[in-house]
């Protein structure tokens, strides 16, 4: 079937399903039931002047994934018209895979977010930032099994899988890149104020610690007559081998390559 026709019909019985969707919903006034948030975004879509239809619609196709058993209740008599918008929607998705194209079921990136307990249909675009940085923090201090074996993320990782063209990332450059870069701030800080132990260095703001800490770990700081000896180790969520890394007051930090000098 031609893929714009298959597209129409489906927008035409998701305008057929909201013609009694709406009014049903009016009745439903508990904040805590699932469709009371499918209502307010309804609500508020149809307060733009632009787009009514078209955000009306995605708000359906979204609440159609996350309140599969309240929408049949609420529109038995459109029982048959809601299994055939999942089997168009699933036909439609499985097409613009084979283009690698990926529609997210649900809608937003925000709404496979473990921390993200908002509207999914209402997502304010100035928190977005904000959101994308406590999951990332979350997922970096949890690590990379705690999120394969997380089911929140699972969509979102058979799109990732079947996206990427290779099977193994090599890590050496990128990491050897950013202990170079770390290097330098530690080399940089000792010379021109000193460092005098571990706990003094990763408390410094020019060195940050708490950042670089979500790749390493096991932070170790020593003085000696010439200088000092850092060590540390790459963590096991980023590399389950963890090779050690050493380098001193005058190593030269563009030549240190990781897998090789360490």
């Amino acid at each position: 079937m031609d893929l714009l026709k298959l597209i129409g019909q489906l927008e035409r019985q998701i305008v057929s399903c909201l013609e009694l969707l709406e009014p049903r919903l009016s009745d439903i006034n508990d904040g805590r039931e699932p469709l009371f948030l499918v209502r307010q975004a309804i609500n508020n879509a149809n307060k733009e002047e632009k787009q009514k239809i078209q955000k009306k619609r995605k708000i359906f196709l979204v609440a159609c994934q996350l309140s599969k058993e309240q929408f049949n209740k609420i529109l038995p008599d459109k029982s048959n018209d809601i299994s055939s918008i999942y089997g168009r929607l699933h036909r439609i998705t499985d097409v613009f895979k084979q283009a690698n194209v990926y529609i997210l079921q649900r809608g937003q990136l925000e709404n496979y977010f473990s921390s993200y307990q908002g509207s999914p249909y209402l997502i304010p675009n100035d928190v977005k930032k904000d959101l994308l940085e406590k999951e990332r923090n979350e997922i970096v201090s949890k690590g990379k099994y705690w999120v394969e074996n997380n089911s929140q993320y699972k969509e979102i990782i058979d799109i990732l899988d079947s996206a990427s063209s290779s099977t193994s990332v090599d890590l050496g450059r990128p990491l050897s890149y950013l202990l170079q870069d770390w290097i330098y701030k530690v080399q940089t800080v000792f010379q021109r104020r000193g460092i005098k132990d571990v706990e003094e260095l990763k408390n410094s703001s020019d060195i940050e610690w708490s950042a670089y800490s979500q790749v390493f770990e096991d932070l170790d700081f020593r003085l000696n007559s010439m200088g000092f000896t850092c060590k540390l180790k790459i963590r096991a969520d980023v590399d389950p081998s963890q090779p050690w890394c050493t380098f001193t007051h005058d190593t030269v930090a563009s030549q240190v390559l990781l897998y090789q000098n360490f």
